[in-house]
């Protein structure tokens, strides 16, 4: 299943103490895709759908609004691709940055079958990748993969997951 321009992944940094509450409220979003505790420079990455560019600047800015949000970084899908598996029937999986170096080539993520789903997302990154494994070696295994592949990755572990499942109903067609 395909998509073009439509939906957004937004990075955000939460005043200390205040992930969790933040990871809950936007769980209350009816167009929300999935919410994801993280660690590292970001504290939770969430996903949500909007079908034009102000609708996502509309969601981006709210959420950017609520008080314990420090800022954001929002990365519109240009074009996007899932495979036949949910992401929560899964039993290990990480978001991955990715950036190629040279010449962008999206095929190699879509082609792979423990990528359930990318999405170019133009700007710092040139795609967004849910890498799937058996274990969590394997995907990390996966993600060496693409780094011996030439690409530049950075790794977000979901400490906390929030999927939306209703998308198994309403996803997009293609």
């Amino acid at each position: 299943m395909n998509w073009q321009m439509r939906s957004a992944y937004v990075k955000v940094k939460c005043q200390p103490g205040k992930t969790d509450q933040i990871w809950k409220k936007v769980q209350d979003w009816k167009h929300l895709i999935g919410a994801w505790v993280v660690d590292g420079e970001w504290d939770l990455l969430v996903w949500y759908d909007a079908s034009d560019w102000k609708e996502s600047y509309k969601w981006a800015k709210e959420l950017r609004g609520w008080d314990a949000v420090e800022r954001t970084s929002t990365h519109w899908v240009v074009e996007g691709g899932k495979g036949a598996n949910w992401w929560w029937n899964g039993h290990a999986g990480a978001w991955v940055w990715a950036r190629w170096p040279g010449k962008a080539d999206d095929d190699s993520l879509a082609k792979s079958n423990w990528v359930w789903s990318w999405a170019s997302v133009p700007g710092d990154w040139d795609a967004v990748a849910w890498l799937h494994g058996d274990s969590w070696e394997q995907v990390w295994d996966h993600a060496e993969h693409l780094k011996s592949k030439g690409w530049e990755t950075e790794v977000m572990v979901p400490l906390k997951a929030y999927w939306n499942k209703a998308w198994e109903k309403q996803w997009w067609q293609s």
